[in-house]
């Protein structure tokens, strides 16, 4: 009798163990390690491991929509960097509102552009990235820094192009991989969690172009403002310090508030959310806070993903609901549908 009560005990038990999240892109890409690293996380306080789904399609709307098609299960939607200006301008995320989302967990984090040694920070003015949702920031940044103060937006927008700075579109990931590394791009990107396998990898690649080194990173957001990123290894100066060195004024303009909204938009999108209606919300909240309470998997994220801070509870909702104020103010989607379009992407800013 004892033996048939504990096997009844494990077939209605609540099935913590069943949580799957639903993330774009591949499993080796930044956004799915961050997902693998995370599930690792929750795995801990869960009776099975955590699954996480690797949904490939549409710009990370096909993830949503699967995400969507489950959400009476015990299921979680990752969003990403990708997805912040995308949200902004891309007319086929009209139909989502993430307002109707609530955090589980968000990462406040950075990311890094990185060039080739041989480029001069101090005096470039021109070069080629490959441009993605999650890289239109890094295209504004560079605009600026190659132009310096005192431009108009219409300015900025028009030196983005092949005599300019060459946004090139169509590159996957493992291309824009290559192409920073056998020099066919000038620029490229890594988020802050994904650093040190970059640094690594470069390290160990001297390219065409006598290596590589980190030009300027984002920062983080604290209650003061924008500060450098926390970590020390190959993050170079935050923008704002090089654009002074630089220029020997600190930036400014509308052309300048658009990218840093977009970028401290982005860097707080890397987050595990829920319809607030899932029946699950509050059971998933409380694994999530437990998780994130324990010092050896706080150590074991810092390890493999850096110094950075990690949201929950009441702060992650205030936080979620100043990146939407972000995602739909006005005056920053206008200017980041310009960008788009000025990169050969289709906008509509968000209304």
């Amino acid at each position: 009798m004892k033996k048939l009560f504990f096997v009844l005990i494990l077939l209605v038990s609540p099935a913590y163990a069943d949580y799957q999240i639903y993330t774009h892109g591949g499993a080796g890409g930044a956004t799915g390690q961050w997902n693998i690293n995370i599930a690792k996380m929750l795995s801990t306080v869960t009776t099975n491991p955590v699954d996480v789904l690797h949904v490939k399609g549409s710009g990370g709307r096909k993830a949503v929509d699967e995400y969507l098609e489950n959400i009476n299960a015990p299921t979680i939607l990752s969003t990403s960097s990708e997805y912040a200006t995308e949200y902004m301008v891309n007319p086929k995320w009209a139909k989502h509102n993430f307002l109707n989302y609530c955090p589980l967990l968000i990462n406040n984090h950075s990311s890094v552009v990185y060039t080739h040694n041989d480029v001069d920070p101090m005096t470039f003015t021109t070069g080629s990235i490959a441009i993605h949702g999650k890289a239109t920031p890094d295209v504004m940044g560079l605009v600026m820094l190659a132009l310096g103060p005192g431009k108009t937006t219409q300015e900025y927008l028009d030196y983005i192009g092949p005599d300019g700075i060459n946004a090139i579109s169509g590159m996957k990931g493992p291309d824009r991989r290559l192409g920073i590394l056998n020099g066919e791009l000038d620029f490229s990107r890594a988020p802050g969690s994904r650093v040190l396998k970059e640094d690594t990898l470069m390290g160990n690649i001297e390219g065409p172009r006598g290596g590589f080194k980190p030009l300027f990173n984002w920062g983080v957001q604290v209650g003061s403002g924008i500060v450098n990123d926390p970590n020390e290894v190959q993050r170079g100066p935050l923008f704002e310090h090089l654009f002074e060195d630089r220029w020997g004024v600190a930036p400014d303009g509308d052309f300048y508030k658009a990218m840093r909204t977009a970028a401290n938009a982005s860097h707080l999108m890397d987050a595990l959310i829920v319809m607030c209606e899932s029946p699950y919300k509050n059971e998933m909240l409380t694994k999530v806070k437990l998780a994130i309470g324990d010092q050896n998997n706080l150590n074991k994220l810092k390890a493999d993903m850096g110094d950075y801070e990690w949201f929950t509870g009441d702060l992650a909702m205030a936080v979620w609901h100043g990146v939407n104020g972000a995602l739909t103010e006005p005056a920053t989607t206008s200017i980041i549908a310009k960008v788009y379009k000025a990169t050969g992407q289709k906008a509509k800013p968000r209304k």
